[in-house]
């Protein structure tokens, strides 16, 4: 599958979402406020210097004819006219104390709604003033709001043309780029690129301009973590057109020949060369050196950013962004911060969601200690301000004028609405079909097909690093071990996460350098498990039937009952999110050569697991992934072939906790067999209180026959089996694989050894005899403490053979009762949580050692919330952009 086709998902997203014929964008987008120059002033400045000649109406140095390849021609045109500008706004040609004539081309009629506030923070009902009023009075060039002399912030080139801007594998090329002032070219990086402009000499060769622009737009989001829009520019023949893009879709300008209307020329052209950062897409809250350096600030508080350890891969949806901070220079205490645009639509934000969990005490989940909405004088950031602001200049316009909106499709992979998502469109009388109506006979039909979106600011405790950082496998197994007891505690309180991937499960960071520890003991503090984003997560009980079928996750992490129901999609469920984590153990094994090592995408991508990553996010995409997953966790057998295939040998002493895992989630279906079902299920309720041994091991090894649910199997029994496996499997692994390895000389970790286990399991063939098989299957039956299985045992073992059942595994059969023992990390001294938050005691885990450090923890998580690298930014594999571990295919509600 090629990057192409990767993209087209988000690309159908971009034409959907689209606004065309804007006539009045560029004056909404760059107003006349904005500008440090009367644009009018110049444009006279201009005739009277012979750069533009009224009565041909053209440009004097603009190519007569374009053609293919003249972009240094029109890199040049640029430089000329910029150049003349500089030297007019130095009072080479300007008359001190005359007023300016008036414009040859009449502005619109009314003046810019935004007022001069920042497009994506400008209010939307703003009094209009009269079309003049910004100009009268006016003695010189330079506006009022500007007492110096403008400079230029940035200039044009044409050097990306041939040769494709450093930091990203894609190769991708623009005919013109803005760039900064006083970059150099031969060293120029998207950091540097601030608006990407395609010249196509005729209509015909204008077909994939606006996929170009979107291609330029999407890189510069994820290489410029503070863009709250960017902008792009098209130039067909002499027509212009302004693109506009953010994260709730793309709005384009109707065109204006160059010619015809220099005004608009010059407002594109040269206001995009000296207006400040804010009006260019900056968020001037966040300030970011490309080396991932610099402060952000949240709630008048100024924080020091150490770096970028995520940017989402994407244009629409969240775009959310996280950052490594300390509260200032020389402060111990990491945090994260996340920047994310926030469906506003939606019932349960992640910050209420993550308040009400803090206030549960619920372990290895983020701790919110401050938040809010980023503002810009004092007027919400969001995706509507600059929609209001195009209505709010439309309304006068004739109705051949008004803008023109592109619908939906039909069957869209991306759902950003809870209410459009849980129904075909044209079905039923949801809240999002009424709203569709209504808004179609707006006679502007802007809004009847974008979502609303704020940009939210979390500081979040603690910092976390990718599960890849990892130091050895018993820190690995207690890490996934603690975010299963985060599911745990999620689903007691009627919580469900409904986005597990590898990039939501990190580590706690903790201090690896052992000559800053005190002994022997602080060194082997473990880094814990941390479960983070909660964008997606719900409280079951707060949300309707329709909003518990949505499909939401990330599509190689998702549940196969998940990615195969398509008509009648079941309801998300606790084991879910667990299949999610098994999955993403099996992804880590795959992509992983070792604690911080990544292998080769050339040593997996042939790999059956790796192709859960690589299907269209469509219907059908996302079935085959199921299907693909089905055969993967069908018996151990389709296991064992795949995990040969894709996993690194270094994995192998934790594959029978994959098997394990197995067993726990999927049980072969009994419903070939009711009479077998029956007996199963009249066992279990039967042995459920049991106190004998023998009993209880009969009791563990009937319930693993039954179906998921709590109508058959207690959700409390499945976590008590996931944890056995994974305690099983940690006091089986080899010394060099343990926390004591990576201190000279230390002892093992004070884990609660158990007697000796079971020997594994020797199934017989079947006999035709059902009384010789049974007498066979009891002899090889595994024995727990020295005990073999009763003859009951053995009979419905040889039972369930016969239907193909797997035997259980002796650490789910054994006497040990795996809980939740999850540590509770408390938030550094000083710190005061947002919402009368309180940190609870700590609490031991029952059976392994706890990481709590004496000293205050450098720790964050929720940052990672999408995924993250301690000191580098989280990129798409070099070797295939856009297809490697880094960037996963998604379905959601909102993308």
């Amino acid at each position: 599958m090629t990057h192409k086709d990767i993209d087209k998902p988000e690309k159908d997203m971009m034409k959907s979402s689209m606004t065309e014929g804007i006539v009045r964008l560029p004056e909404v987008v760059l107003p006349d406020e904005a500008l440090p120059f009367d644009i009018y002033a110049l444009y006279r400045a201009l005739v009277e210097a012979e750069e533009y000649c009224e009565t041909s109406k053209r440009w004097k140095e603009f190519p007569k004819v374009l053609e293919p390849s003249q972009e240094s021609l029109i890199d040049r045109f640029y430089d000329q006219l910029l150049s003349r500008v500089d030297d007019i706004l130095r009072g080479k040609y300007a008359k001190d104390n005359s007023p300016p004539p008036s414009p040859p081309i009449p502005p619109p009629s009314t003046a810019n709604p935004a007022s001069g506030v920042p497009l994506s923070t400008s209010a939307a009902t703003t009094e209009q003033q009269p079309a003049s009023s910004n100009r009268a009075g006016s003695k010189c060039l330079s506006t009022s709001s500007s007492r110096h002399c403008p400079v230029q912030l940035r200039f044009w080139t044409s050097s990306t043309k041939d040769r494709a801007p450093r930091g990203e594998a894609t190769k991708r090329k623009s005919d013109l780029m803005l760039v900064a002032k006083g970059c150099m070219l031969d060293e120029l990086y998207w950091w540097h690129c601030l608006v990407s402009k395609e010249i196509k000499y005729d209509e015909v060769a204008d077909e994939d301009s606006s996929d170009q622009i979107w291609q330029a737009v999407k890189l510069i989001f994820r290489n410029q973590p503070n863009r709250m829009f960017v902008l792009g520019v098209k130039l067909v023949g002499t027509k212009m057109t302004l693109v506009y893009v953010d994260r709730s879709g793309m709005l384009v300008s109707s065109s204006f020949d160059i010619h015809e209307d220099p005004i608009s020329f010059l407002r594109v052209v040269v206001g995009l060369v000296y207006v400040s950062d804010e009006y260019i897409g900056f968020d001037t809250s966040v300030s970011i050196d490309k080396e991932g350096r610099g402060h952000a600030s949240l709630n008048g508080i100024k924080y020091s950013v150490e770096d970028v350890v995520y940017t989402k891969s994407g244009v629409f949806g969240r775009g959310t962004v996280c950052f490594k901070v300390t509260r200032g220079e020389g402060q111990s205490v990491t945090y994260a911060l996340k920047d994310a645009w926030v469906d506003v639509s939606r019932a349960q934000k992640e910050v209420e969601i993550l308040r009400e969990l803090n206030k549960l005490n619920i372990t290895h989940i983020p701790k919110i200690i401050d938040h809010a909405i980023v503002q810009n004088k004092g007027i919400n950031n969001s995706t509507k301000n600059i929609r209001d602001a195009v209505e709010a200049a439309s309304k006068d316009l004739p109705r051949d004028e008004q803008p023109k909106s592109h619908k939906f499709p039909d069957s869209g992979v991306v759902k950003e609405n809870d209410d459009q998502a849980s129904k075909p469109k044209g079905k039923g009388k949801g809240k999002g079909k009424k709203k569709v109506k209504a808004e179609k006979a707006k006679p502007s039909c802007v809004y009847y097909k974008f979502f609303a979106r704020e940009q939210y600011r979390l500081l979040l405790w603690p910092f976390g690093r990718p599960l890849t950082d990892f130091r050895c496998l018993e820190e690995l197994l207690l890490g996934i071990r603690d975010v299963v007891g985060a599911i745990e505690q999620l689903h007691n309180n009627k919580y469900l996460h409904r986005d597990v991937s590898i990039n939501n499960v990190v580590l706690a960071i903790g201090d690896e350098n052992p000559a800053t520890q005190q002994d022997v003991e602080e060194f082997r503090k473990r880094l814990e498990g941390f479960l983070i984003d909660y964008d997606y997560a719900i409280n079951v009980e707060k949300e309707s039937p329709s909003a518990l079928a949505d499909r939401t996750g990330t599509v190689p992490f998702m549940a196969i009952e998940v990615l195969k129901t398509t008509e009648n999609p079941k309801h998300h469920k606790y084991y879910h999110d667990l299949e999610s984590l098994l999955y993403v153990l099996c992804w880590l094994c795959m992509i992983s050569a070792g604690p911080g090592k990544y292998r080769k995408l050339s040593e997996y991508k042939d790999s059956k697991i790796y192709r859960w990553n690589i299907q269209a996010p469509t219907n059908e995409g996302m079935a085959l992934v199921g299907s693909l997953k089905d055969a993967f966790t069908r018996n151990d057998e389709n296991m064992k072939i795949e995990m040969e295939d894709s996993f690194n040998k270094y994995f192998d002493p934790i594959l029978s906790c994959l098997y394990g895992l197995r067993k726990c989630l999927f049980p072969i279906s009994l419903e070939a067999d009711k009479d077998l079902y029956d007996m199963t299920k009249m066992t279990v309720q039967n042995l459920k209180n049991t106190t004998k041994p023998d009993e209880h091991r009969m009791f563990k090894a009937a319930r693993l026959r039954l179906p998921l649910g709590d109508e058959d199997r207690d959700s409390k029994w499945v976590f008590e089996d996931v944890y056995s496996v994974i305690d099983e499997t940690l006091r089986s692994l080899p010394m060099e694989h343990r926390l004591a390895a990576m201190a000279k000389d230390a002892p093992l970790p004070s884990i609660k050894e158990e007697d000796e286990d079971g020997e594994d399991v020797d199934e017989d063939e079947e006999d035709e005899d059902e009384d010789e098989e049974v007498e066979e299957v009891e002899k090889s039956a595994p024995t727990v403490d020295g005990t073999s299985l009763t003859r009951w045992d053995a009979h419905l073992r040889g039972a369930m053979n016969r239907v193909g059942m797997p035997s259980v595994p002796e650490n789910l059969v054994d006497g040990g009762k795996g809980k939740a023992g999850p540590s509770r990390q408390t938030p550094p001294e000083n710190t005061v949580l947002s919402d009368d938050g309180e940190s609870p005691p700590s609490s031991p885990s029952p059976s392994f050692p706890r990481s709590a450090s004496k000293r205050k923890s450098p720790l964050d998580d929720e940052s990672l919330n999408d995924a993250s690298l301690p000191n580098k930014r989280y990129r798409d594999c070099q070797s295939d952009p856009g297809v490697g571990d880094g960037e996963f295919l998604k379905f959601r509600m909102d993308q």
